[in-house]
């Protein structure tokens, strides 16, 4: 049972840092909560990146 489990978070984690959020599926993982995006107060201080 231990060996599945640490499987499962391994693989978990995987997928997380190539981007795809598995959690979803699994009910007792829950969501990840993720910040919203920062956005300036003052726009003229934005930096734009070309």
């Amino acid at each position: 049972m231990i060996d599945e489990a640490t499987a499962l978070l391994v693989f978990v984690n995987c997928m997380g840092y190539l981007g795809y959020d598995v959690r979803r599926w699994l009910a007792f993982f829950g969501r990840l909560k993720r910040a919203p995006p920062a956005v300036p107060k003052n726009r003229a201080d934005a930096t734009i990146d070309v």
